[in-house]
């Protein structure tokens, strides 16, 4: 038995229907309004009340009575009966019991500096004890997470950063920052000018008295 390649794709070519059917157009509607409902209408940045972290609207959950009895008594000041929880302090909730990186367990951020300039991605990178390059990406399946980057942070040493300075910056209000990950890299990872000021006023104001240094 033999065929003619031509002839087969012609046939075939001319037999297929092209047009869009009612399956198609239910299953396109149903991705549509998922893709919608999934990422349009499930915004980041929502906090979980017991570990202080950042979620999707969408994964955290309202605590149920017995649960807000019970975080009652770690959190006093707070009402627990609106408290919305991630998936693991809702897990470590029901059983009664504090979650790891609840806030209770010193997990807490340190109150916002008051008075201190706006800071940009370049400046916070200078006035940061080190400048971190990997970044770790949340993945939207199973609450895993994903790390992008080779190098995890690299030390800042600012008496070395000033002295590498090809001139004074007393003559200047501002001045231009390259940042890279490798010497031999020709392209910066980040680059633009930073305010004198700016970065003057959170090492003096501020890091210069953090208990992190």
């Amino acid at each position: 038995m033999s065929f003619d390649p031509e002839v087969c794709e012609t046939d075939l070519f001319e037999a297929t229907d092209f047009t869009r059917g009612a399956e198609y157009e239910i299953g396109w509607s149903r991705s549509t309004g998922r893709v919608k409902q999934i990422f349009m209408e499930n915004e980041f940045g929502h906090k979980c009340d017991v570990c202080d972290r950042l979620w999707f609207l969408r994964d955290l959950k309202t605590v149920t009575s017995s649960m807000a009895s019970f975080l009652s008594t770690h959190f006093p000041e707070d009402d627990t009966t609106r408290f919305r929880l991630c998936s693991s302090c809702y897990s470590t909730s029901r059983r009664d019991k504090v979650p790891p990186m609840s806030m209770t367990n010193g997990y807490r951020y340190p109150p916002k500096p008051s008075g201190l300039p706006k800071l940009d991605p370049i400046s916070e990178r200078l006035v940061s004890p080190r400048i971190p390059y990997m970044q770790i990406r949340r993945l939207r399946r199973d609450g895993c997470h994903g790390i992008v980057g080779q190098v995890i942070n690299v030390p800042v040493d600012v008496n070395t950063m000033v002295q590498s300075s090809p001139r004074s910056l007393d003559d200047y209000n501002s001045f231009n920052v390259n940042l890279k990950k490798s010497i031999i890299v020709k392209c910066s990872y980040l680059s633009g000018s930073v305010k004198k000021s700016t970065v003057k006023a959170w090492l003096v104001r501020y890091q210069v008295k953090s208990p992190m240094n």
